[in-house]
C-alpha cells in the first residue's frame, strides 16, 4: 500500500522534531519501535522514498508551502503582545558541516 502525500510530510515533520537534520536519519527512526509506537505507525517511509517524494515538487509547488506558511505565521503573530516583537536575538557560531549529497 503506498504511502499519501499526508504521510510523507507528517514523516519528515516528525523527523525534525525528533532531532533528525536530514533525510538520512529517518532510518533511526524507522528501526525505533517506541518512536513508531508514539505516532501510532506500524512503518514510516524510508529515506529514499521520502527523497523521491520532495524531487517531485516543482518551483510552483515550493512556493505554495511557502506562502501557506506565511499565512499561518502572520495569524500566529497577531495572537502575540506587543513586547514580543522588541527584540530577536539570532545567536550562530559559524560552523560549517560537511554534506554527504552525491550526485548521481
Amino acid at each position: 500500500m503506498p504511502y499519501d502525500e499526508a504521510d510523507h510530510v507528517f514523516n519528515i515533520a516528525l523527523n525534525l522534531l525528533a532531532s533528525g537534520n536530514c533525510l538520512e536519519h529517518i532510518e533511526v527512526r524507522r528501526q525505533d519501535e517506541a518512536y513508531l509506537s508514539a505516532v501510532g505507525a506500524d512503518r514510516i517511509p524510508d529515506p529514499t522514498t521520502e527523497g523521491d517524494f520532495c524531487r517531485r515538487f516543482v518551483t510552483a509547488d515550493v512556493l505554495h508551502l511557502m506562502n501557506a506558511f506565511n499565512r499561518v505565521r502572520a495569524k500566529v503573530w497577531k495572537q502575540q503582545l506587543d513586547d514580543f516583537f522588541d527584540c530577536a536575538v539570532i545567536k550562530g557560531d559559524g560552523t560549517q558541516i560537511e554534506t554527504s549529497a552525491e550526485k548521481k
